[in-house]
């Protein structure tokens, strides 16, 4: 069975990002390693995002965040 092939995030240059960062196979980089990077990005952008701007306007992030 296959792996199904990731879209590659960052630069499409080949000189300008880690090679397992553009979904090439690697034995360091696995698939808890991508469903941690998921976790980070959705979270960021459902709880951090969204608020980033208030938050530089006023100079802090909530500590609860």
């Amino acid at each position: 069975m296959s792996k199904p092939r990731l879209q590659p995030i960052g630069s499409l240059d080949p000189r300008a990002e880690p090679a397992w960062y553009g979904a090439l196979d690697s034995p360091d980089y696995n698939d808890s390693h991508r469903a941690l990077r998921k976790y980070v990005r959705d979270y960021i952008d459902k709880h951090v995002l969204p608020f980033s701007e208030e938050w530089e306007e006023k100079g802090q992030v909530p500590l609860e965040v």
